[in-house]
């Protein structure tokens, strides 16, 4: 019998991220396995999906999962904090199985669609470090499986900038109606999706001299049209919310908090890599500016109120493009081994959490994430089966849902 060894090392060669799917010069991180295994990003991306149907199905329902569900038992062209797409992907998984397995599923697919794109744009020597970065992100693992508009989001946010870099490449009118297709559907999953394309034309401003990205945004506008009117006849009631009816008086705590919290949800070991990561084209130069601009814009949103952590989701997939070159090109490579890679731990604790509450918090053992439906029968049980009328603040907003679903 021949016996193997595992071992790590690190090889300088000339392969590193190029914009158009070439290689360039670099170093990479090569892994020896026994019998030379090969890092299959198919494999990963069915593995991991299985992993997340494992968790939608285990993981009980939020009080915003909530929400968005009581959306898709009214399907509109807008709803009244956020565009369509949560609720028709909601409705579609229903139609599956009205549970929290079905609530989730639609939505929990785009993510895997989106990592075939992503896999797509990365070096087949980088994508081993991109797949580690993806178990040992909290904030992507996080979003993959509870259900917010950020999830199509995301998963559409991978082929947009897959679309992106073939407009780039291609600069053609079906490249163009490409990119327009997926910034109009990126918008009809959440507002924030206009940061795209703004840190896109910042990166890379020749593109307001090129008839065919006008050609994209205006496709991209008459795509987003149906929404746009179903505003103007609720009085434009989701662009009020979010325009002025978030707005609270500024507090210290929200910007430091907001910090404290991408510390945490990006990790330590991935989230300064936007900052000092050196693009070498106009492709890499739009990653960086997507990313920073995203940290930035939120750091300055926390100014007129709360940031919820994750709503800078649409820097996930920029940010994996980056750290995986940035990684792939370390050497002896510690600092990933050490700051990213434990990570995975963190991640892999906080899921088996949220599908089995071995942490109370209280002595009620009721939670945002556990044991909703005994709190829902708690309270039909008082009410005797009569109507439970909620605050009609945003907590009631969701909690009201909840004890409809439960």
């Amino acid at each position: 019998m021949v016996k193997h060894t595992v071992c790590f090392f690190f090889k300088k060669q000339s392969s590193i991220f190029n914009p158009m799917g070439s290689i360039t010069d670099g170093s990479t991180i090569k892994m020896m396995l026994p019998g030379k295994i090969k890092f299959n990003p198919g494999y990963f991306i069915v593995l991991y999906t299985l992993l997340n149907f494992v968790q939608i199905f285990f993981t009980e329902l939020t009080s915003d999962e909530a929400y968005y569900w009581f959306y898709s038992l009214n399907i509109d062209w807008g709803h009244y904090d956020h565009p369509p797409v949560i609720g028709v992907l909601t409705f579609l998984g229903r139609l599956l199985s009205d549970t929290e397995f079905g609530i989730r599923v639609v939505h929990t697919l785009t993510i895997s669609v989106g990592l075939i794109f992503l896999f797509k744009m990365i070096p087949d020597e980088q994508k081993f470090i991109a797949g580690i970065i993806v178990l040992a992100m909290p904030l992507f693992n996080y979003i993959s499986f509870i259900l917010f508009p950020d999830t199509a989001l995301v998963g559409i946010s991978a082929i947009l900038i897959y679309a992106y870099r073939q407009f780039l490449s291609k600069n053609d009118l079906q490249s163009a109606l490409l990119l327009g297709l997926l910034l109009g559907g990126a918008l009809l999953c959440k507002y924030h999706a206009v940061l795209i394309p703004f840190f896109i034309v910042l990166s890379n401003v020749r593109l307001l001299k090129n008839r065919l990205f006008y050609v994209s945004v205006f496709f991209a506008f008459l795509i987003f049209i149906p929404h746009l009117i179903w505003q103007y006849n609720h009085d434009f009631v989701t662009f009020r919310y979010h325009l002025t009816g978030r707005n609270t008086a500024f507090k210290p705590d929200y910007f430091f908090e907001y910090i404290a919290n991408q510390v945490v949800v990006i990790g330590i070991g991935i989230l300064f890599i936007p900052f000092i990561f050196k693009p070498t084209d106009p492709f890499e130069k739009s990653l960086k500016y997507i990313t920073v601009g995203t940290f930035i814009f939120f750091a300055l949103s926390s100014i007129k109120g709360y940031v919820h952590l994750h709503w800078t989701s649409i820097a996930l997939v920029p940010i994996i493009l980056m750290t995986s070159r940035f990684y792939s090109s370390r050497t002896p490579g510690y600092l990933f081994t050490f700051s990213v890679v434990p990570f995975i731990g963190v991640v892999l604790f906080a899921r088996i959490y949220l599908m089995y509450n071995f942490l109370s918090v209280n002595h009620l053992n009721v939670d945002y994430y556990h044991d909703r439906p005994l709190w829902a029968e708690d309270i039909s049980r008082v009410t005797t089966g009569r109507p439970v009328v909620f605050d009609t603040k945003n907590i009631g907003l969701r909690e009201s849902p909840m004890y409809a679903f439960y």
